[in-house]
């Protein structure tokens, strides 16, 4: 499973320097998710 991540990892991060942008952050970052449970008051 730990290998899977890796490798995962391995695959996305050069697609950071390559792909569109928007794209990226539309599919591949959590802030949008993360952002209102964690900072609720």
């Amino acid at each position: 499973m730990v290998l899977g991540l890796v490798v995962a990892n391995v695959a996305i991060f050069p697609l950071w320097r390559i792909a569109d942008p928007i794209f990226m952050y539309k599919n591949f970052t959590l802030l949008d998710y993360v952002y209102p449970l964690a900072f609720h008051k």
